[in-house]
């Protein structure tokens, strides 16, 4: 009895329980590419915050080397000695004076560097590195410090 119970409803879940339909399956499909899409979606802004990120990232960076780099000038020249090295033709320098502005202005990568170096007093300047990007819109970086040069 029991054996022809199992047998009987066995028999009856194979016969009915063939497999699975075309709506199912077009459903499941369109289920499973509703959820892959948003995945997809946040990776790929994932990876554009990490490129806009590394960007300016790189562009601090760069401001704090200028920085570094007219602070150990104050400690080796006056500031007259000084504004001529920047402007000289030599690829670690080669900044081009900008006097509307009273500028030092250079691109660099596909940064735009500007240095304002300002006369306080005595041998006292402001010193103010800003970074750009290329289209000089978007300020990316700045660093502000005072430095005193050689006489």
């Amino acid at each position: 009895m029991i054996i022809k119970f199992f047998h009987t409803n066995l028999r009856k879940n194979s016969l009915t329980n063939q497999g699975l339909t075309l709506i199912e399956i077009i459903l499941s499909f369109a289920i499973l590419s509703i959820v892959l899409s948003v995945f997809l979606n946040l990776f790929s802004d994932a990876g554009k915050d990490n490129l806009s990120v590394s960007y300016k990232s790189k562009a601090v960076y760069m401001a704090q080397s200028y920085m570094e780099m007219v602070y150990e000038g104050s400690t080796e020249h006056s500031y007259n000695t000084y504004h001529s090295i920047l402007t000289a033709d030599d690829p670690e320098y080669n900044f081009v004076w900008n006097s509307v502005n009273a500028v030092y202005e250079k691109t660099d990568d596909d940064y735009f560097v500007r240095i304002k170096i300002t006369f306080q007093k005595m041998n006292l300047y402001k010193v103010l590195v800003q970074v750009y990007d290329n289209s000089q819109t978007e300020l990316l970086a700045q660093n502000e410090s005072a430095f005193i040069f050689k006489e």
